[in-house]
C-alpha cells in the first residue's frame, strides 16, 4: 500500500485527532513561552525597568497556568483517544494508564517545572530564585523530549542516546528563541528606544548561536529520523518536515531583518521603529505558532516512513 500523503493524513483527520493537535499546540507554546519567558528574565533582568520586568512576571505567569491547564487537558484527551469515548475522558483508571506511559512521565516533569516556576515568579526574583527558575524553565521545555518518535531512533541507533540529547538541545534553544518573542514585544511600549535597542541588540548576538544551534540539531534528528532523503518527499512525516523548515526559514528571515535593518534603525534613536518592530514581532509569534501547529500534526498524526 502506498504512503498517505501529507495532505491525505490531514483530510483524514478525525474530530479527537483535531482536538489532539490543537491542544498539543497549545501546550508546545504555553509551556516553550513560559520557559522562554523566565530565560528572557534571567539574562537582562538588570537591565530591564522595573514595570517591564513585573510585566514579564505576569506573562509568565499567565504562560505557566495555561500549559498546567493544556497539559492536563491533553490527559484526559488522550483518555478518550484510547477509549474512543467521550465519557472516558475522566476516567480514573484510564487517567492511571496514561500517567504510567512516557507521556505521564513527560507531563509530570512539566507539571513539576510549571508549578516551580509559578511559585518562583511570585517571589521578589533574585539572583538564587532566578537560577532556580532556569532550572524549572529547562525541565518545562525539556519535558517534551520524553515522548515522541525519537526513541524509534534510539532504538535503531542500538540504544545511543545521542538522538535523545539532540532534541533537548533542540527543545532549549527554541524555547530560548520563540519563547523570548513576547518579552521583546513588551519591550516596543517602552519610552527609551536607545536602552531597548541595546538590548534587542544584546539578544541578537545570543540568538545567533541559539538559532545556529537549534538548526543543526534540528536536521540533525531529521536527518537521523527519516533515514534517507526520498522520505522527505514521499512520506507524510517527511512532506510535514519539509514544510515546519519552510516557515523556520521565513521565521529567520524576519528576524534577520530585525536585526540588521530594524535595530540600527533604533540605536540611532529613531522611536517611529518601536512600531515597525511590534509588527515585526508580531508576524515572528504567529509564524511561530504555525510552525508549532505543524510539529503537532507531524509528532500526533504520523510516525517516520520505513
Amino acid at each position: 500500500m502506498a504512503e498517505p500523503t501529507a495532505i491525505q493524513v490531514i483530510l483524514d483527520l478525525n474530530g479527537w485527532q483535531v482536538l489532539a493537535c490543537l491542544f498539543k499546540t497549545l501546550t508546545y507554546g504555553s509551556s516553550l513561552a513560559c520557559s522562554g519567558g523566565v530565560f528572557f528574565l534571567a539574562w537582562f533582568s538588570s537591565k530591564l525597568a522595573c514595570t517591564e520586568a513585573q510585566t514579564i512576571k505576569r506573562f509568565i505567569l499567565c504562560m505557566t497556568g495555561s500549559a498546567i491547564t493544556f497539559s492536563l487537558i491533553r490527559i484526559a484527551l488522550i483518555n478518550g483517544m484510547l477509549s474512543g469515548e467521550l465519557s472516558e475522558m475522566f476516567n480514573l483508571n484510564m487517567t492511571k494508564v496514561v500517567l504510567n506511559s512516557s507521556e505521564g512521565t513527560s507531563t509530570c516533569l512539566r507539571l513539576a517545572g510549571l508549578i516551580a516556576i509559578a511559585i518562583l515568579c511570585r517571589s521578589r526574583m533574585q539572583t538564587i530564585e532566578r537560577r532556580f527558575a532556569v532550572c524549572g524553565a529547562i525541565i518545562v521545555s525539556t519535558s517534551f523530549a520524553w515522548v515522541g518518535h525519537t526513541n524509534e531512533v534510539i532504538e535503531k541507533y542500538g540504544g545511543s542516546l545521542f538522538p535523545e540529547g539532540l532534541l533537548i538541545l533542540h527543545l532549549i534553544a527554541v524555547s530560548l528563541w520563540l519563547g523570548s518573542l513576547w518579552p521583546l514585544r513588551i519591550l516596543t511600549y517602552g519610552d527609551d528606544p536607545v536602552r531597548v535597542a541595546a538590548i534587542i541588540h544584546r539578544f541578537g548576538q545570543l540568538i545567533t548561536v541559539v538559532v545556529a544551534l537549534l538548526i543543526v540539531a534540528g536536521l540533525s534528528l531529521l536527518w537521523m529520523i527519516v533515514g534517507q532523503p526520498d522520505a522527505l518527499f514521499f512520506s507524510a512525516y517527511g512532506q510535514l518536515a519539509v514544510v515546519k523548515i519552510i516557515w523556520v526559514a521565513l521565521l529567520l528571515t524576519i528576524a534577520m531583518i530585525n536585526k540588521f535593518w530594524l535595530t540600527p534603525l533604533l540605536i540611532n534613536g529613531n522611536s517611529n521603529t518601536m512600531t515597525q518592530l511590534r509588527y515585526s514581532i508580531n508576524a515572528e509569534i504567529a509564524i511561530a505558532g504555525i510552525i508549532l501547529l505543524v510539529t503537532a500534526c507531524f509528532t500526533t498524526l504520523v510516525g517516520p516512513a520505513e
